[in-house]
């Protein structure tokens, strides 16, 4: 199985400003980022890696997860890249014990010490790491990581710093000393160590995205499990898709809108054969030359939802596990003619 390295993970512990780099990222018009889309619970005996491989696998191409539940087994899934984020512990503590009301959970000290141990394991195996502090204060750094991520179609402004997203600050507790003896004893406890390593004295802000640029580079794995069937490519929240109505559509108008052939030219690349409608999406049947059947979807745009390739109203992708580059190539031009449809449009035209 061939795995592009336009895919990646992102995991960082809670309150680390995951959600604000998934909601910057997102703003991509070619590439789909959630934040904890693949797993929303995590576990310490193995199952979890063993549930969301698959999961990443049957994503479309340019799709990225920033998921803090990934980070206890960030080493052993096969995406194209990957990164961790990590914030000063004192901050991070400070920033949780507002959210509670000063009230944490006894559990918060142990996930965080092992938290800590797995960011740790990570960064010395050599997986980059974004520093919190410049993330959310440095234009230029964010726009080095959103590079180095292959995303090359957002702009990072002082205004993109300015909007905060998820803060759990409060007036409760101004600053890490009026925190209670006891929380930062047990606190220190759990970071002590990797405080020491990364936030010691002056914090030490090494830049791993120095020499970033997008790379859609292929690598080869042979992943352990294969999925049994093929699926689709753009399942919503994790749910397949609710039994709909669907009507055939004549050809020929969507295939002039689309640039693509019909099935009386069996010499083109692409031909049309077929077209199903519902309120909610069109799908397409593609054949190429060598007579390969390819279902493509163009639904309604729905942020957070996985995709292939997104318009400003439209979501389009490829229903199957592996997308060849010229069909890739294809659903590129589709798209690019569509830039300012709606769903609506395109069925009434029909």
């Amino acid at each position: 199985m061939t795995l592009k390295r336009n895919n990646f993970v992102i995991a960082g512990l809670g309150s680390s400003g995951t959600k604000f780099l998934a909601h910057t990222m997102n703003r991509s018009q070619q590439w789909q980022v959630v934040h904890m889309g693949v797993v929303q619970s995590f576990d310490f005996d193995g199952t979890t890696p063993v549930a969301a491989q698959p999961l990443l696998d049957e994503r479309p191409q340019f799709f990225g997860d920033v998921n803090g539940m990934l980070l206890f087994h960030l080493l052993e899934l096969r995406v194209g890249r990957k990164a961790v984020i990590i914030r000063n512990p004192r901050d991070t503590l400070l920033s949780w014990y507002c959210d509670a009301k000063g009230r944490l959970a006894p559990s918060f000290f142990s996930i965080y010490a092992g938290g800590y141990f797995a960011l740790d394991e990570c960064i010395e195996a050599g997986i980059p790491c974004i520093r919190f502090e410049r993330m959310v204060s440095d234009p230029d750094y964010l726009q080095r990581i959103l590079r180095y991520f292959g995303i090359v179609d957002v702009d990072i402004t002082e205004e993109t710093l300015a909007r905060k997203v998820n803060t759990k600050r409060n007036e409760l507790c101004e600053s890490y000393e009026a925190i209670d003896a006891m929380t930062r004893t047990r606190f220190e406890r759990a970071s002590g160590a990797f405080a020491r390593n990364y936030y010691g004295g002056e914090p030490i802000h090494v830049d791993d995205f120095l020499d970033a640029a997008p790379d859609v580079e292929a690598v080869t794995f042979e992943p352990d499990r294969r999925p049994t069937q093929t699926r689709s490519t753009t399942l919503h929240g994790g749910e397949a898709r609710k039994a709909e109505t669907a009507v055939n559509l004549p050809i020929a108008p969507l295939a002039d809108r689309l640039g693509l052939a019909v099935e009386g030219d069996p010499d083109a690349p692409w031909r049309l054969a077929q077209v199903q409608a519902t309120e909610e999406r069109l799908e397409l049947v593609l054949v190429d030359r060598r007579n390969d059947r390819h279902l493509i979807s163009i639904e309604k745009r729905t942020d957070g939802a996985p995709h292939f390739l997104r318009t400003a109203h439209l979501h389009i992708s490829h229903r199957g596990t592996d997308c060849p580059e010229p069909l890739r190539a294809a659903i590129q031009r589709i798209a690019a003619r569509l830039r300012e449809d709606r769903l609506e449009d395109l069925i009434s035209r029909q």
